[in-house]
């Protein structure tokens, strides 16, 4: 039969092991990230901020905003000002390719309260302009009815 353990040895272990909690943060390589400022044209109600990594691309961008939206057509999105030159075609493009570089976010450890604390504060931003027409505007007569 094996031997009976003592009910104070257990509870020691358990102290010691919230005494030595200590969060780790491995070197390497991270994600750099970016605030992106996306404002509709004509609506600033609509606009918004998210933060994305610099190697998100186009299609996940269009993508978000039909989630954000609903059905799109003639989805124009340009950086900076909104403008024909500015106007972006290619979906496989990424920020980076676009020429927008992130940072890394700077992390920091509250020793006090335990904690790992993030300072997106020095994340560079970027304005993104986009218009689109609804996809249902010219069928659905909900939408072309004004009260009264």
């Amino acid at each position: 039969m094996p031997k009976k353990k003592g009910k104070g040895g257990g509870e020691k272990k358990e102290e010691k092991k919230e005494d030595a909690f200590v969060p780790r943060i491995y070197p390497g390589e991270r994600d750099n990230w970016m605030i992106v400022e996306f404002k509709l044209i004509n609506w600033k109600f609509m606009n918004f901020r998210q933060k994305l990594r610099e190697d998100t691309r186009i299609f996940t961008i269009k993508n978000m905003l039909r989630e954000r939206h609903g059905e799109m057509e003639d989805l124009k999105i340009c950086f900076k000002s909104f403008t024909e030159s500015n106007e972006v075609h290619d979906d496989m493009l990424s920020l980076l390719d676009l020429g927008f570089k992130g940072e890394q976010i700077k992390i920091t450890i509250d020793e006090v309260n335990r904690q790992v604390l993030r300072d997106e504060s020095d994340l560079p931003v970027v304005t993104l302009l986009y218009d689109y027409k609804p996809a249902t505007a010219t069928v659905d007569p909900i939408l072309l009815f004004t009260p009264n």
